[in-house]
């Protein structure tokens, strides 16, 4: 009849450490394990976080964008639809003589254009609009500053903007108005005049 083995003392004891070790390296493993899947969950957590900032910012641009152009076309009616008010524009801009409602109409057009601008400058510093837009925007009030009579009502109004932004506007370059000329039926930019020659 066969004999089964014995288990000495000394095998329960060996087979219980090696038992011990296995546990103990597979605990290991497993902790490993869970440190690598959470990297991987950490990384993808910043990736997705990235592509969400990055398309919020590009949406917050667009409708940055899109309330420039809004405004701008706004102020831009004006001068389409109301012809008696392209008038006042004009001797606003030429320093000509004006009564008393027309000088309150051109002083409240250049507050509105000053005030749609330095919101440009502003939306420019926090990055929701690139440089180019600002310039473009820019270069609209940076052409009435090229008036004599607009830069004169610009000097008596400049504390309703900022002193960061009229130190910008006063710095920068300031073209003079391309202008109809119906006697050579061309567009010019003449050094001096009005802001339409025929108005």
């Amino acid at each position: 009849m066969a004999k089964h083995p014995q288990l000495t003392p000394s095998g329960f004891s060996h087979d219980v450490k090696y038992w011990r070790k296995e546990v103990s390296l597979s605990i290991q493993t497993l902790g490993s394990l869970g440190e690598f899947i959470g990297s991987i969950a950490v990384l993808i957590t910043l990736v997705y976080l990235a592509v969400q900032t990055r398309q919020t910012v590009k949406a917050a641009k667009q409708r940055s964008n899109s309330d420039l152009l809004s405004r701008r076309q706004e102020l831009m009616m004006l001068m389409t639809n109301d012809r008696d008010f392209i008038e006042v524009f004009s001797k606003g801009c030429s320093g000509e003589r004006m009564d008393s409602l027309d000088a309150q109409r051109f002083t409240s057009f250049g507050m509105n254009l000053s005030a749609h601008v330095q919101d440009a400058y502003l939306q420019y510093k926090a990055g929701l609009i690139d440089q180019d837009v600002w310039e473009a925007e820019r270069a609209i009030l940076g052409v009435c500053l090229a008036q004599p009579g607009f830069m004169d009502w610009w000097e008596h109004r400049r504390q309703y903007v900022t002193a960061d932004f009229a130190k910008i506007m006063d710095d920068c370059d300031k073209a003079n108005m391309v202008l109809y000329d119906p006697e050579t039926q061309s567009w010019q930019r003449p050094d001096a005049g009005r802001f339409a020659k025929d108005a």
